[in-house]
Formats: structure tokens, C-alpha cells, sequence
């Protein structure tokens, strides 16, 4: 019926929501609310190791399959930090962004595409001093 309606779904997967290994591992009772005394917005995933991102991958391709198999134009939202290193993803982010604004500064006219002569002009600009 939602589909009917417009609404499609949704899957959301955190691999990082495991609970803590230190707090499964109390036999104390877990208390109920707790003062919060720092301001942190999300939650630290702790890389485990390339197995642990592997096994990330399987479930998240399940998610998708399901997602398709229930809802084809549906979505799954799916955490990228559970696929690796966050420090090795951070990186890649930030190269994947200068990648961009060094190919918008050759990119001189703004069609998407870089010419011979953009390219060398740029080039020339930003790499030599003496030109191409």
C-alpha cells in the first residue's frame, strides 16, 4: 500500500551499532539513563581489522538484494565507515576532493571536459615556470 502511495522504503544497516565489548561484558545492572557529560555527536567505530570490514560487505550486499527483492526503487542506507580504516577513508576522501577541485581548475570554461588548451594554460599556471 505505501508503495502504492509513493513511499518507498528505507533499510538502514549500522554495522557500527554493536553494543560495546566492554559494556557485554558486565554482570552488573545497566542503569537506565545516565548524565552525559561530554558533547559527542556520533558514535567512534573501532576498526577490527579487514575481516570484520569483509564480513561488513557480505551484509550490506544482503541489504541491497533485500531492499531490491522488496522495494525496487527503495534504498539502503549503508555506513561507508564499516567497509575500512577510517583513517585510510578519510584520506581517500580528501584526495577524492582535491582530485575534483584540480580538475575544476582546469576545467577553465565549466563544460565538464578539459581541453588541450585548458589543460596546458593550467598546466603552465599552476606546475611550471617556465611552460610547456
Amino acid at each position: 500500500m505505501l508503495n502504492r502511495s509513493g513511499i518507498n522504503g528505507i533499510l538502514d544497516y549500522a554495522a557500527e551499532n554493536a553494543p560495546d565489548e566492554d559494556s557485554s561484558s558486565s554482570s552488573s545492572p545497566k542503569p537506565t539513563h545516565t548524565a552525559v557529560t561530554t558533547n559527542q555527536p556520533a558514535r567512534v567505530f573501532r576498526y577490527l581489522g579487514e575481516d570484520t570490514c569483509d564480513h561488513h560487505v557480505e551484509i550490506f550486499k544482503s541489504c541491497i538484494d533485500a531492499v531490491k527483492t522488496v522495494t525496487p526503487n527503495g534504498f539502503a542506507a549503508l555506513k561507508i565507515t564499516a567497509l575500512g580504516d577510517p583513517i585510510l577513508l578519510e584520506r581517500m576522501s580528501k584526495c577524492i576532493i582535491e582530485a575534483a577541485a584540480l580538475f575544476d581548475k582546469f576545467d577553465r570554461d565549466g563544460d565538464g571536459r578539459i581541453s588541450r588548451e585548458e589543460f596546458v594554460e593550467t598546466y603552465n599556471e599552476y606546475f611550471t615556470e617556465v611552460g610547456f
